[in-house]
């Protein structure tokens, strides 16, 4: 499934939530002073802002909000000892909330779970925990997720990526260059590799790859089949 329909997907599988009174309710909570000055830095670090465009972004009050371990974990008590990995809103998907948990971290692989939410009244309604197996080379906080082929496989493909061996990719889709999400073995014999996260990082991008091998080392080359969505 391409991106375009996985996010056409989502948005729907959204608006039905939100047509719906099913839910699970999470308050939110004021932001303290050392976590807006930590959010400030986030933003200056991440988007290059100037400082009044910081002070602008933030004076709304949209941000100045967060959703405490200790209401997630009342509400969901099967996250109870999981670490929050992640906790991003998309605007434009009309604040559309993902809350993203690590667990079971073992060799290389990692349990990952979600929360899919929407806004309401002093906090968010939310889905029930989606799980899934993901692997990750060095850190659990990069992991991804695997069809078609197993870790052993898919590892050599993360590296090459990470070392720059790639030849062949659009110079308009090197802004694209972040962390591998997931990685699909084709009948062709090539792979799709997929970017980025409509959440938190607001885009998602796919492309194909084949891959190489010389002596002991992997590069990859493009082979086509672009896609960058944006929400």
């Amino acid at each position: 499934m391409r991106p375009c329909a996985l996010l056409t997907l989502s948005l729907l599988s959204l608006c039905a939530f939100s047509q719906s009174d099913s839910g699970t309710f999470i308050p939110s909570s004021p932001l303290t002073a050392a976590e807006v000055a930590k959010l400030k830095e986030k933003m200056k670090r991440d988007a290059v802002l100037s400082d009044t465009a910081i002070e602008e972004s933030v004076k709304d009050g949209r941000r100045l909000h967060t959703y405490r371990e200790s209401d997630i974990f009342a509400a969901f008590p099967e996250l109870r000892g999981d670490r929050k990995l992640s906790e991003c809103s998309n605007s434009i998907m009309s604040g559309a909330t993902e809350l993203v948990f690590i667990s079971d971290t073992r060799k290389n692989e990692v349990t990952i779970k979600t929360l899919r939410c929407r806004p309401v009244d002093k906090g968010l309604s939310c889905e029930a925990v989606r799980r899934g197996q993901n692997y990750f080379l060095e850190s659990p906080e990069h992991f991804f997720s695997l069809e078609n082929l197993p870790f052993a496989q898919a590892r050599p493909i993360v590296e090459a990526y990470q070392a720059g061996r790639i030849a062949g990719v659009p110079d308009w889709f090197i802004p694209w260059s972040t962390n591998v999400t997931s990685i699909t073995a084709l009948p062709d014999g090539s792979y799709r590799m997929r970017f980025g996260d409509v959440y938190c990082r607001g885009c998602t991008a796919a492309y194909n790859v084949r891959v190489e091998t010389s002596g002991a080392e992997s590069r990859l080359v493009y082979v086509g089949d672009p896609e960058a969505v944006c929400f």
